[in-house]
């Protein structure tokens, strides 16, 4: 007998059986980051879509946070690439 006659129904079985395996629901978030859901923040949410069209990445989470003494949004962004960046943005203005 071949191995690649034995490897791929193998392979083919574990294939299935990692499928049939339940995954664990995600833990709660630990409160460090705030995923922005319909915040109720006109100024965040206008931060948000802003960094969404001007980077053409996919925001992860935004809140507002105290940052040197000014208030700033911060707002962690997937990029196109795959990276996770963090985008820091005066809220004063907004």
């Amino acid at each position: 007998m071949k191995i690649s006659q034995f490897l791929a129904p193998a392979l083919l079985g574990l294939l299935l059986m990692a499928h049939s395996v339940p995954v664990p629901a995600q833990p709660p978030h630990d409160g460090d980051e705030t995923v922005r859901q319909g915040s109720g923040d006109a100024g965040l949410d206008r931060a948000v879509a802003e960094v969404e069209r001007r980077t053409g990445g996919r925001v992860l989470s935004a809140r507002r946070v105290e940052r040197d003494g000014r208030s700033a949004y911060r707002i962690k962004l997937l990029t196109r690439d795959g990276h996770v960046r963090v985008i820091w943005q005066d809220a004063a203005g907004r």
